[in-house]
């Protein structure tokens, strides 16, 4: 059930999400801190956000392509110096191995972990007053 509050104009609203914590109205969704706190540049420079921002950031996705590059190369400078037959081919074998395993556990936790992340990420806010972050039960601001 939604709370009346009083808003600093002295209108009244309804808030859709209080602080589980305190209690307060005054939340926020992470959407919108993260926004806000990027800094315009006018020079076309990426915006540089502040400590609230990258706190309030959106999660991120493993890095899939770096692995699977790396196990490219590895696997061909393993083809490569298979002729030699030395310890450092083995090395390099393992690596590759390695880097497609880690490759692989990247793509599933893109593919079945990162969605849910980002979704609660997207239904999460912050308290203005305590700092909480929480799911919204009802998403309706």
């Amino acid at each position: 059930m939604p709370r009346e509050a009083q808003s600093s104009t002295g209108g009244r609203f309804v808030a859709a999400s209080s602080c589980p914590r305190c209690g307060s109205c005054e939340v926020r969704r992470l959407s919108l801190i993260h926004q806000s706190g990027l800094a315009s540049t006018t020079d076309g420079a990426s915006p540089v956000p502040d400590a609230l921002s990258r706190y309030a950031a959106p999660p991120g996705k493993k890095p899939t392509m770096q692995w699977a590059l790396l196990a490219v190369i590895a696997v061909g400078v393993t083809a490569a110096s298979a002729v030699s037959s030395s310890n450092g081919t083995v090395l390099l074998g393992a690596v590759a191995v390695l880097a497609l395993l880690f490759a692989a556990r990247a793509a599933r936790h893109n593919a079945r972990v990162y969605p849910n992340l980002r979704t609660l990420w997207e239904r999460s806010h912050m308290c203005a007053r305590c700092g909480e972050v929480f799911a919204a039960a009802d998403d309706q601001s």
